[in-house]
Parts: C-alpha cells; sequence; structure tokens
C-alpha cells in the first residue's frame, strides 16, 4: 500500500469486508477485498463508537503525515486513509501485517488456525507454547526482537512523535527467518505534548502523565523488556541471576523509575541493546525492510518540521499541544 494508490478518504459502503481478524478497546479490524483504489494488503479499523473532534483532527492529521513519510514495508500498521459513513469518520485503512507475524497455533479441539503473533507469546511459559504449536524464543532471539523495537519506536521519536499504547498485544514479531517487530494500533500515535495519552490495562505509566511523553514509551519498553526476558507477564522489576545481561540492567531499570525525569532516552536503550544483540542487520544481509534495524534513511520526512524553541519544549515534558489531538482526551484500551 503507498499513499500515491489510496485515495486519503473512502467511503464504507465502497469497501468490502470479509473476516473479523482482530478485535480492542477500540473497535475491530476486518480483511478487505482489494477493489478499485483499495490495493491488496490491507485492513480497515472500524471504531465501535463516535469519535471526539480532537480524534478525527489527530488522525486526519497522521493519514497526511504518512503522505510525507517514505514508509515502504517499515514496521507500522500507520493509517493511510480514512473511512467515512454519512460524512463521520468510523474507520481507517491500514496495511496488513506481513505474513511472517502470523502464526498456526493448535486450538483445543486439536484444529489449527492462523493468528497475528503478539509479543504476549514471548511472555508464556515453554510448556504453554509447546501446547500450541508455537516454538518457544531463546534469550538471544528476545534481545534481538526487543533491539527491533527499541529501533522502531526510536524513529518515530526522531520525528517528535509518541506511539503510545506499547504493550504485548500491539506489538507483533517474527523469528522464522529475519527477526522484527510490527507494531499495531498505530493510529494512537501523536506528537509529544498532545493531550491525548492512550494506555492498555496493566501497561501504564505511574506517572500517570496528562500529555503524551516519550518517556511514557521508554517506560512501557522498559515494562516489556523485564517480561519477556523474565517470561512473566505480570512483572514490574527485571529477572534477577543471568535473566538480564550486565549491560541491560541499569539502562532497563532507570526506564522501569517512576519519575520520568529520570528515564534514559530511547537511543541510550537501543545502544544497550545493540551491544548484546548486534542482529543479522548488521552482516549486510538482504533483509526486508520491517528487520531488525533497517536502514538508515527507512522512515524520513520529506518536509522537515522547524524546532521547537526552547519556551515550547518544556524541558522534554512535553507541554505543548500540536497537530496530532488539540483537545483534552484520555483514553484507556479494554485489552492488555
Amino acid at each position: 500500500m503507498t499513499s500515491t494508490t489510496t485515495p486519503r478518504t473512502l467511503r464504507l459502503r465502497d469497501l468490502v469486508l470479509t473476516d473479523e481478524i482482530g478485535d480492542g478497546g477500540e473497535g475491530t479490524v476486518h480483511d478487505i477485498q482489494a477493489t478499485r483504489g483499495v490495493p491488496a494488503g490491507a485492513v480497515l479499523k472500524r471504531y465501535q463508537r463516535n469519535l471526539s473532534p480532537a480524534r478525527v483532527d489527530q488522525l486526519d492529521a497522521l493519514v497526511a503525515l504518512r503522505a510525507q513519510l517514505r514508509l515502504g514495508m517499515a514496521p507500522y500498521a500507520w493509517p493511510e486513509a480514512t473511512v467515512l459513513e454519512d460524512g463521520l469518520l468510523v474507520g481507517v485503512l491500514m496495511p496488513r501485517a506481513p505474513d511472517p507475524f502470523w502464526v498456526e497455533v493448535t486450538l483445543r479441539s486439536g484444529g489449527r488456525q492462523q493468528r497475528l503473533r503478539e509479543v504476549q507469546y514471548l511472555l508464556f511459559p515453554a510448556e504453554k507454547l509447546a501446547r500450541l504449536g508455537i516454538a518457544f524464543a531463546t534469550l538471544p532471539e528476545r534481545l534481538e526482537l526487543l533491539a527491533a523495537l527499541a529501533a522502531a519506536v526510536g524513529r518515530l521519536h526522531d520525528l517528535g512523535l509518541v506511539y503510545g499504547d506499547l504493550s504485548a498485544r500491539n506489538v507483533l514479531y517474527a523469528t522464522d527467518g529475519p527477526i522484527g517487530v510490527f507494531l499495531l494500533d498505530c493510529d494512537g500515535i501523536v506528537e509529544e505534548g498532545a493531550r491525548y495519552v492512550v494506555d492498555s490495562p496493566d501497561w501504564t505509566d505511574p506517572a500517570a502523565p496528562e500529555v503524551a511523553m516519550r518517556a511514557t514509551d521508554v517506560h512501557k519498553l522498559g515494562l516489556l523488556a523485564a517480561r519477556v526476558l523474565a517470561v512473566d507477564p505480570t512483572t514490574r522489576t527485571l529477572p534477577g541471576g543471568g535473566g538480564t545481561p550486565a549491560v541491560l540492567r541499569d539502562v532497563l531499570s532507570a526506564a522501569l523509575d517512576p519519575s520520568p525525569s529520570a528515564r534514559p532516552d530511547i537511543f541510550e536503550l537501543q545502544q544497550a541493546l545493540g551491544r548484546c544483540a548486534p542482529g543479522p542487520a548488521d552482516s549486510g544481509a538482504d533483509l526486508p525492510r520491517w528487520a531488525l534495524r533497517p536502514p538508515a534513511g527507512e522512515l524520513v520526512l520529506l518536509s522537515i518540521p522547524e524546532p521547537r524553541r526552547p519556551e515550547e519544549d518544556g524541558g522534554g515534558r512535553g507541554s505543548r499541544s500540536g497537530r496530532f489531538g488539540r483537545r483534552g482526551v484520555r483514553s484507556r484500551r479494554g485489552r492488555s
């Protein structure tokens, strides 16, 4: 999917919905048939309730921003078009997760079913994964996946954006072949400082910020790292013994600090993870664009925004509102 082939606004009645492939606190996700103006590989996220004017503004801005980005197969389910019904925004068109981010699981009935390969599977014990027919990821694989996630979030931070709803169900992973991640629910991406904060249960920032902050992304990534390394879906502390490589302990401990000002930035996390998980991308292999640490320039603004003035920056705490979420909104997702 590219912004040159898909109109920025579509009508719901022009889409042919097929299978429902996901659901969450805001709505449902459907496969759609390829038609004129709607290429193959697109999905519709359809919202369950009317959206506020601020939310509509934020989604319109995300779709417009995509037209300025060279996303290609970058690891984001980024909104590409808004979908209207009777003049109201009822959904967004997004790219479908690539095939490596799906896995066939064994059901209790003995049947098999294709499901999204969510990072939550990395939090399951080996015996449960064996029943599902999913391979248990090794420690090196887990470290490379965390490095890939830090790289993906870091690209957003480069642009002054906040991912927001980082949780084990909103990140997909691939280990069969090139290791990489794919971020779902990118319709929640906002500018730092926007008064739109999205959380999933048990993935909240203890600082409870009222505006979107990059420090919140860092905390949630640290929380996910602790849970992935401990193979524990609820822990908020790093595993002891050899469960956390020494090179990561200090930076991850700082990421978990309740105070945003004490946390490292995402690039410190990237550097630490890079030291213990160099990954295949450093070998010069011919990798898909979603793979670990894609080549520099994969996600680039074609029109660079003006730098913030010091008085607008708020000391890195995100005190200003911008194009994404100009009015105060706080959202709590119904899934983890």
